[in-house]
């Protein structure tokens, strides 16, 4: 059985997954987070770069998910969770 990825690894893997699924460069990804230069996403797509806080909620928000779903096994499952609550006198 493999080792279990780190939130760090979860989030490289994601980033590289979903830009890849929308069809962009590193350079594209990178313009569109308000960065200057695509280091920024090689380093983190390759693991060498550790990501803050500031470049977790970025991805997220470029690709259109929570920064917990950057840090899942699936990003794009999740994003439309549906909570049932039950109150007194039986109502949800």
């Amino acid at each position: 059985m493999p080792d279990p990825k780190t939130a760090g690894e979860r989030v490289s893997a994601n980033v590289r997954m979903l830009r890849a699924q929308r069809g962009w460069t590193q350079s594209e990804l990178a313009t569109q987070m308000g960065q200057k230069f695509s280091q920024v996403v090689w380093t983190t797509e390759v693991g060498k770069r550790r990501i803050t806080v500031d470049d977790l909620v970025d991805f997220a928000k470029v690709f259109g998910v929570t920064p917990e779903q950057m840090m899942s096994d699936d990003p794009e499952a999740g994003g439309n969770q549906v909570y049932e609550v039950a109150v007194e006198g039986g109502h949800t």
